[in-house]
């Protein structure tokens, strides 16, 4: 299954492990679901996580294989 997720998705993710956000990352890091995303995509995710002072950058980077 391939899916496109919004940087809401990851910004929800961080700031709640229980969310159902959070349960969708974890099962691309399971290779469950396939991320589908371009270098314009990932730039706005990375940009708006490290805009957030509670997010790290470094706890998504490694979706974006």
């Amino acid at each position: 299954m391939n899916i496109i997720l919004d940087t809401n998705t990851f910004v929800a993710a961080g700031f709640n492990p229980r969310s159902s956000s959070a349960r969708i990352l974890k099962a691309v890091e399971q290779g469950k679901i396939n991320l589908v995303w371009n270098e314009d995509t990932r730039r706005e995710t990375r940009k708006m996580i490290t805009q957030i002072p509670r997010l790290s950058w470094s706890q998504f980077a490694r979706l974006f294989k």
